[in-house]
């Protein structure tokens, strides 16, 4: 095959964008390497393993358990889980799963849609390395995976979008439904971008057309809602809905990151050129960045050299490319009150506090009108205009994307080491098998050891979300060392870390591969371990091959779930007995104990309204479920109303709303294999 052939093969530009994708990613598909920074938490592969225990309705894992406010993502999870289960690295996993994805769709999901628009190659290989390339989808890829994945799929979205309305074939709109419901797998704040901009294209493009799509776009949308029930189910529930907006509705947040000049340059306020400044500063804007918003201003000076499709495509990416410039100015001008009264008003919007996520806006806007840009230079006598404006935009590209590739970027294109301490404190809790917390000061780092009978919290965490009052915190002020210290030197303390069930108190090492956790507010960690050591409750133990990861051990912490007969208290000890039990993060069978007088049944986990008792057949009566001094879970069992004739009296367990995840899940499931078998069945529909 001669060179002229090679380079007219359709294949020939999607290649080259493999090839840059890999050399640009290339710690990403090295099966060797460990990522982990920022908000990419690393995962270890017992973690992995027991997922699907952990990630339910209820989340054992975080902190002293939480509503799981990410239940879009279970399908993720059971796939991640499963790779692990197979015998797969948690990091492999990752890789396969998410961010080798990401690396290609971020420049092959642009190339394709551009493709459509305009049926050009090479001019579609530019605007795909320009998305690619664009500095919000760059840093987000250095922390926030989730979000970029979601940034580098809406292309793809889109594309099928626009080709389920202009074939209106129910094999098109499959296409679109297994598309969008990937992008709600893995993020679904940015789906709902997504989703806008496919809603506004069919407003202001389609409208007319209602009725001829009002069928198979109302199949599409039933699909959508039937396949997605696992998780917008336990909405219904008053107490995941209300837990959910306090995470969501916790008001505006960063508008000094943000204003016009950034918005209009697509200048994300931490990109520096090379490694991303994580100091909440807003960096300067690199000068040529503004050569974008130039070259996509010609199809709107020269709108009228454009037909049909081109002025409507124009019109509508010009469109969102606005949305999107205005959002992302965020609080400020012109109309600098507008976005806080969007996010408290619009619903959905309450998931935005900042604006940096509709920067994928203005990056499909800008990507889809420079195609008619380049378009429009190609048409002129004078192919040097066309050549000097592809090659603009190509620098701007490489010049973005070089950071990647000489590693300066840091974050998930610098491999880490586990510190061996980690390893071998995991080693240490998988040979025991009761259950117990590990409570870090002042907080965890990302190596801490999770499992789901050895749950890791953080001191910093702890005392902001559940012990403020005994810490003396005031909300949202700074914490002190000695907020830190009143969890361990009050009289209570002991009791305290007993009833939480925390059994070790670790002090993370300060090596070069751990995080750096103490020098943060200047944080000390002599001071720390000096002033554990005071504590007669806690003793300092050496656990082997552990030298940096300072250990103390507190010998008398009670179970996750046992039995007092009377009501539990920090202020002395109260006699327990522990129980059988077993289940998962969401629902346990407990075997009690009784003697047909009534007795309290405790559970270590943050204190929620939604947990019950069932027993006999019969729920608990919620005026016998309350909030104990420590913060968890108690209840007052009666076992004429909940045990057997025989004081045998086997509970249950269960936060209500997983009864409304497990019926959703059963729904999509089954909604799952019609759709597949529908779509296996029109595979071959005619165009």
């Amino acid at each position: 095959m001669n060179c002229k052939k090679i380079v007219n093969s359709e294949l020939f530009y999607p290649i080259i964008l493999v090839i840059i994708a890999i050399i640009t990613h290339l710690p990403w598909f090295n099966s060797q390497t460990i990522l982990s920074y920022g908000d990419h938490w690393h995962w270890t592969n017992t973690m992995v393993k027991e997922a699907l225990q952990t990630h339910l309705a209820w989340t054992h894992l975080d902190q002293f358990g939480s509503i799981n406010p990410i239940l879009s993502n279970s399908v993720f999870t059971v796939l991640f889980s499963l790779l692990g289960n197979f015998g797969l690295s948690s990091d492999m996993a990752m890789k396969i799963l998410l961010l080798i994805p990401c690396a290609l769709l971020g420049f092959l999901a642009p190339y394709f849609l551009i493709r459509r628009l305009i049926n050009n190659r090479f001019i579609s290989l530019v605007c795909a390395l320009y998305y690619g390339s664009t500095t919000y989808f760059l840093v987000k890829q250095t922390n926030h995976i989730s979000l970029a994945f979601g940034y580098a799929i809406a292309p793809l979205v889109v594309l099928f979008f626009l080709t389920a309305l202009e074939r209106n074939k129910i094999r098109n709109w499959l296409c679109f439904i297994l598309c969008f419901n990937i992008s709600i797998i893995y993020e679904v704040r940015i789906t709902y971008i997504t989703a806008i901009i496919c809603l506004l294209y069919f407003v202001l493009i389609k409208i007319r057309s209602l009725k001829k799509y009002l069928v198979n776009a109302s199949i599409a949308f039933i699909f959508i809602l039937l396949l997605n029930l696992y998780w917008i189910l336990p909405l219904v529930s008053p107490v995941v809905s209300i837990g959910i907006k306090s995470i969501a509705n916790r008001g505006v947040w960063g508008s000094h990151l943000f204003d016009m000049a950034h918005a209009l340059a697509l200048s994300e306020s931490s990109w520096t050129g090379s490694m991303p400044n994580p100091s909440f500063i807003k960096e300067k804007i690199h000068w040529y960045f503004w050569l974008i918003p130039l070259l996509a201003a010609v199809p709107f000076v020269f709108f009228s050299k454009f037909e049909g499709k081109g002025k409507r495509n124009i019109f509508f990416f010009g469109v969102i490319l606005a949305i999107g410039i205005f959002l992302t100015k965020q609080s400020a001008h012109p109309f600098s009150s507008l976005y806080k009264l969007i996010y408290r008003y619009i619903p959905g919007f309450g998931l935005f506090r900042e604006a940096s996520k509709f920067y994928g806006l203005t990056a499909l806007g800008y990507t889809a009108v420079l195609a008619y840009s380049l378009s429009f230079f190609q048409g002129l006598k004078e192919k040097k205009y066309f050549l000097i404006t592809s090659l603009v935009v190509i620098l701007i590209a490489l010049t973005n994307l070089k950071p990647l590739v000489t590693g300066e970027i840091n974050g998930l294109f610098k491999p880490r080491t586990i510190p061996l301490d980690y390893m071998q404190l995991e080693k240490h809790l998988l040979e025991d098998k009761r259950f117990y917390r590990t409570l870090s000061i002042p907080q965890y780092t990302r190596w801490i050891p999770y499992t789901r009978t050895h749950p890791a919290i953080s001191a910093e965490n702890t005392i902001i979300y559940n012990w403020s009052d005994l810490a003396d915190y005031t909300e949202g002020s700074l914490l002190n060392k000695e907020n830190y210290l009143r969890l361990f030197n009050q009289p209570y303390s002991n009791n305290l870390l007993d009833i939480a069930s925390i059994k070790y108190i670790i002090v993370p090492s300060n090596t070069r591969d751990d995080d750096d956790i103490f020098s943060f507010r200047s944080r000390n960690r002599e001071y720390f371990i000096n002033n554990l050591s005071k504590q007669k409750y806690l003793s300092k133990i050496n656990l082997s091959n552990i030298k940096n990861v300072v250990i103390f051990e507190n010998f008398h912490f009670k179970p996750l779930i046992y039995q007092t007969d009377e009501k539990e208290t920090i202020t002395k000890t109260v006699p327990f007995t522990e129980l059988d039990y077993q289940g998962n993060s969401a629902k346990y069978s407990v075997n009690a104990n009784t003697n047909s007088k009534p007795f309290y049944l405790n559970f270590s986990d943050a204190y929620n309204p939604g947990w019950t008792v069932l027993g006999n057949n019969r729920y608990l009566d919620d005026k016998y479920h309350f909030e104990n001094e420590a913060g968890f879970n108690s209840f007052l069992i009666h076992p004429q109303e909940l045990c057997n004739a025989d004081n045998t009296c086997q509970l249950t367990l269960l936060f209500k709303p997983q009864l409304n995840f497990e019926i959703g899940s059963y729904i999509s499931l089954i909604s799952l294999a019609i759709f597949l078998l529908i779509l296996f069945f029109y595979r071959y529909e005619k165009k």
